[in-house]
């Protein structure tokens, strides 16, 4: 699905999830760990949906840097910065303190 209509990446997980049985928060998290795409775009104010987010970016950024794979000033093949970004704003968007997403 997502591989035809890349705009559906998160939105086709939470219907695969609650069709799967998964429960509500679970589904919003599928949806929601995509976000922040881009500047304009909102960040997820859920626990469960922030903590998927920031591990899913984390990972990135940290699988990366340990193959030595860095974002270079003429190019970002892999969306590092993205990821990075994504990070610093759900933090801040969402007051995160400590190591376990409390508000």
């Amino acid at each position: 699905m997502v591989g035809e209509f890349p705009e559906l990446q998160g939105v086709m997980g939470r219907y695969y999830a609650l069709a799967a049985g998964e429960k509500p928060e679970i589904a919003d998290a599928a949806r929601d760990h995509w976000k922040p795409k881009g500047e304009g775009d909102s960040v997820p104010t859920d626990l469960v949906s922030i903590a998927v987010a920031l591990a899913d970016k984390l990972d990135t950024l940290t699988g990366f840097w340990a193959i030595d794979e860095k974002p270079t000033g003429a190019k970002d093949p892999f969306a590092l910065r993205r990821a990075a970004l994504g990070v610093i704003r759900l933090v801040l968007g969402n007051g995160v303190r400590g190591l376990c997403c409390q508000r």
